[in-house]
């Protein structure tokens, strides 16, 4: 009867505990429905772009949820789209993230999930660019850097002058993506002082890019956006 007793007080701690982990996963959940939003919106595929409502929608734990897997190497397939969406917010707070990817710039051989991370850390800051004057410093100043260095990275075949001036061409589509006055005469003047036809022709065209944006509301700019969306897929 001792050893029957002893069994069901077992059985029935057992049964409690494991109720108790149950209600306090479940719990857990409920509390933040928005790290599942963001996690969707890191690893999900979108054929026509990340959805701008959704990343602006995003509150501040699931802000916290992507700077984090930012920083997580398993989670490097997928620091483009993370970037393109923490940009995409709109939020001042998550500039230092952006800007501390940018400031990791690798060396040697990157695969295209590092190609495609370099190209979003700029297509990040354009979008940021548009409420934020670091954000817009940074772009121009890449616009600048990538005219005179080569970067030490490459991807494949894509390296020395032809990789610099991809980096190049996208700095000046994120100044363009802006929509900011100051973007303008940064543009104009890279225009003036192109030398290369095909970089002036990219440049005309992120100017046609940047009078569209400029006279649309700030909140509806990044719909419809052949710069900023879909980076490198």
């Amino acid at each position: 009867m001792a050893t029957s007793r002893y069994r069901l007080v077992g059985g029935l701690a057992a049964a409690l505990l494991g109720s108790a982990l149950t209600l306090a996963s479940t719990a857990t959940a409920q509390a933040d429905p928005s790290l599942d939003a963001a996690e969707a919106l890191a690893r999900d595929t979108f054929y026509e772009g990340v959805p701008p409502e959704a990343a602006r929608a995003l509150d501040a734990p699931g802000i916290e949820r992507l700077i984090e897997m930012l920083g997580d190497p398993a989670e490097a397939p997928h620091h483009a789209q993370i970037l393109e969406v923490l940009g995409m917010s709109g939020r001042r707070d998550v500039y230092a993230a952006v800007a501390a990817a940018a400031a990791e710039e690798p060396t040697g051989e990157v695969d295209r999930a590092g190609l495609r991370k370099r190209v979003a850390v700029l297509v990040a800051l354009g979008h940021l660019a548009r409420d934020d004057d670091r954000a817009l410093a940074d772009l121009e100043a890449a616009a600048q850097v990538a005219a005179v260095r080569t970067p030490r990275w490459r991807h494949g075949p894509l390296r020395g002058k032809r990789l610099s001036g991809l980096m190049r061409r996208s700095a000046v589509s994120a100044l363009a993506n802006s929509g900011r006055p100051e973007a303008r005469a940064t543009l104009q003047r890279l225009e003036t002082d192109a030398h290369d036809p095909n970089f002036e022709r990219h440049v005309r065209s992120a100017l046609r890019h940047f009078e569209r944006e400029s006279r649309r509301p700030t909140g509806s700019r990044v719909r419809d956006d052949p710069y900023g969306r879909g980076v490198g897929r």
